[in-house]
Formats: structure tokens, sequence, C-alpha cells
């Protein structure tokens, strides 16, 4: 069943939001067509399409969803704040997310940096990356994938995939509704990125509403694996372990990935 852009605009227009919805039956990637945008000028936009035939996770990982049952979208936002501050789009795009997946009553966190999770399956992942309009003016282009009606996974993500549908019991979600919260929650969170004072708020929840805290990692990346327990978040969303001799690594979501100690799911 295809998406219902109208819909869609028409919540987040009740809500307040008034955003330019940008809508195909068939992209290869909502965020390629987020960042062409961007390149035109657009400063405040959402991307979605009813199938997504190149979809793209982090560190390069492709990201596919049912056609019917899941939900791809990008929301494109220009910002003025320093280029240096963008890495908190990331921390506030896993918030968004998993209120937006909280307010239909699921228990979601967050599993550092930015995938949304219940248990130990993921049912949200995300993509930010920067683009450029002529005039050097940035803006985010921040992507979501949301499991939602899925009633089953195959292949490599059996094991590690969830969707909405599945943790409320059989119960099917409007896709429509999705999409407006998670949109109206990322921008609002958005819109606070260059306020120091706001933004350590909102770094606070995100840490209340993490599953990686506190837990034991084992830290993966290019010439370079060792374990230790994941112990805060720093200004810029990176994750602070404390290694087994008691000092300090700050971990880079772009060079890594987290592995539970006591788990074999990847992140």
């Amino acid at each position: 069943m295809s998406l219902n852009p109208e819909l869609i605009a028409g919540l987040l227009a009740q809500s307040g939001l008034d955003i330019r919805v940008v809508y195909d039956a068939e992209m290869a990637s909502t965020n390629i067509t987020a960042k062409a945008l961007g390149a035109q000028g657009e400063r405040l936009a959402l991307v979605t399409c009813s199938r997504q035939t190149a979809g793209r996770g982090r560190r390069g990982r492709s990201w596919s969803s049912q056609e019917g049952a899941g939900l791809a979208l990008t929301i494109l936002f220009g910002f003025d704040f320093p280029v240096e501050l963008a890495p908190r789009f990331t921390v506030a795009a896993a918030l968004g997310a998993c209120r937006a997946v909280r307010s239909f009553g699921l228990d979601a966190k967050i599993k550092w940096p930015n995938d949304v999770v219940i248990g130990r399956r993921k049912l949200v992942g995300i993509l930010s990356e920067l683009c450029f309009a002529g005039d050097g003016s940035p803006a985010a282009a921040v992507g979501m994938g949301f499991n939602v009606n899925e009633r089953a996974f195959t292949g490599e993500i059996e094991r590690t995939a969830t969707s909405m549908l599945i943790e409320a019991g059989g119960m099917e979600f409007p896709r429509e509704e999705v999409a407006a919260r998670a949109t109206r929650e990322c921008v609002a969170l958005f819109r606070l990125l260059g306020d120091a004072a706001a933004y350590e708020g909102l770094l606070y929840e995100y840490s209340t509403l993490s599953a990686t805290l506190g837990r034991d990692v084992r830290v993966l990346g290019d010439g370079e694996e060792f374990t230790g327990r994941a112990v805060d978040v720093d200004a810029l969303g990176r994750l602070m372990v404390q290694k087994t001799n008691g000092e300090i690594a700050i971990v880079n979501a772009a060079d890594v990935s987290i592995r539970y100690a006591e788990a074999d799911s990847m992140e």
C-alpha cells in the first residue's frame, strides 16, 4: 500500500509545522533527493517515498524496507550555526525518532550512536549527511528508515531486526502518522541545536534513553579493538568508553562499530 503524502502534509499542518512535503512513489534514496534539494537552496523539507531502491545506512551499509510496511524518509534542515556542530544532528535525530516511537506506547531506546531499538533488536536506522547550497549555506539531510508494519524478517537481519507491529503484538500502525510524529519531534529538536543550554538538556534526555550507557562494549575499528564500559556521551555525541585499565577512550561513530560484550549483535 502506497503512502499518502497529502495525509502526512495535513497532519504536519495541523500541528503548526510549515514544511514542504516531497513525495514520489519510487526513489533511489530519500537522502539523495533531499541533498539535491538542499543544493538548490531548499531549507526545510520532508522527503519520502513508497519504495526506495538504493537506501544506505551508516558506514555505507545498505538499508532496505518492505514495500507497504516500512517507512523511509529524510528531513532536510538548513542551519546557521557552525558546521563543526553538525554532529549534534546525530543525537537529535536519534532522540526525535525514539520519542516518536515511544509516543505509540512502545518501550524504545537508543543504541549508540543513533539506532532506535527495542530490547536488542533494531527498529529505526538513521543516516545524517551534510549538503550545501550554491551560496555555501549548509543543511543536514537526516534520513530515517522505520520498521513499522513488517510481520517478519529474513536473511542477515532476521535475528537483529524488529518492527512496531511485532512489538505491539500484531497491531498495525498508520505510517503517515509515524512520519508526521517523527518529523515534528526532529524539527523541534533540530531548532535547538545552536543553543548550548538547550542542547545540554537534549543530550541529557538522550542519555536517559540510552541502551548503551552502562554496558560493557567491544569497540571494533580500523586496526584497533578493545573492550570497556560505555560511561557517557560527549557534546558531539561521541561515546566515552572506560577501558579495563581505567583510561577513557573517545569513540567516533564514523570510525568504529560497537558490539555489546555479552552479545553477538553488531551495529
